[in-house]
């Protein structure tokens, strides 16, 4: 069974992209700006960029290890603890 979700867009400058490999003469000769950085999508002719955005459950407790948080005071260990507190009408 084969079933259609669409077209996908590819990201400029991604290694399905017809640019992956250009180096800046090649892009001139391809009449594309040699600075392009790639890292988005084209679509219907317009720029369209994903951001991820990443928020912390509300009222949960999350655990991580930083081994850098040792170097900040003698007492301090790697793990730490942090929590998104929000009140309850605000849900």
């Amino acid at each position: 069974m084969n079933l259609n979700l669409g077209e996908i867009p590819i990201m400029v400058r991604s290694k399905h992209c017809h640019l992956y490999n250009y180096d800046g003469q090649s892009m001139i000769d391809k009449y594309e700006d040699y600075c392009e950085f790639g890292g988005y999508f084209v679509l219907n002719g317009l720029e369209k960029l994903i951001r991820l955005l990443v928020i912390q459950k509300q009222n949960y407790p999350v655990a991580f290890i930083r081994n850098s948080y040792m170097n900040r005071m003698s007492n301090f260990t790697g793990y730490a603890v942090q929590m998104r507190t929000v009140r309850e009408d605000l849900y």
